[in-house]
């Protein structure tokens, strides 16, 4: 069975207030829109997730929550987690690998440079500088397993801003 992995940078966030932490940065009027319409994308493209992992930081989090709607998965059902903000690359690895592996297609919406980073060492391809905001690697695996997911294990099928086509 192939797995498929949508690593996606969280959409355009506001610049940080005097004070603020970056983790409650929100995002702008434009970062809304963006994932809006990049979730309406997807979904005329036909991706249908079964599980969708996140950061947990505000720019993130809710990206994921408008990229949900967007695809009629339960916003619920997003899951949000501390540790995969600000992590290294092992971390996100290691969240991978723990993905049940009665799902076989996969949003992880995260941050640079780390998002970036990680589909790179997942397909061994040069991403030119990253992922832009609401920049999508898409990913796929000749896995049956989650937890063989490792470097040079996935090939790049697309990496692009849906909502410039």
């Amino acid at each position: 069975m192939v797995k498929q992995l949508l690593l996606i940078r969280h959409a355009e966030a506001e610049t940080p207030y005097l004070g603020q932490k970056d983790y409650d940065r929100e995002l702008t009027s434009h970062g809304i829109i963006t994932a809006s319409v990049t979730g309406k994308k997807l979904k005329e493209m036909g991706f249908s997730p079964d599980f969708v992992l996140t950061s947990a930081a505000k720019r993130a989090n809710t990206t994921a929550i408008l990229l949900a709607e967007q695809l009629g998965y339960p916003v619920d059902g997003v899951q949000a987690r501390e540790e995969i903000y600000a992590c290294n690359l092992s971390i996100l690895l290691e969240h991978l690998n723990r993905i049940d592996d009665k799902y076989s297609h996969v949003i992880l919406v995260n941050h640079n440079p780390n998002i970036s980073y990680l589909a790179e060492y997942l397909t061994n391809e040069n991403l030119h500088g990253g992922l832009n905001p609401i920049g999508i690697a898409c990913i796929t695996f000749e896995l049956e397993n989650w937890r063989k997911v490792g470097q040079h294990t996935g090939k790049l099928l697309w990496n692009k801003e849906l909502y410039h086509t």
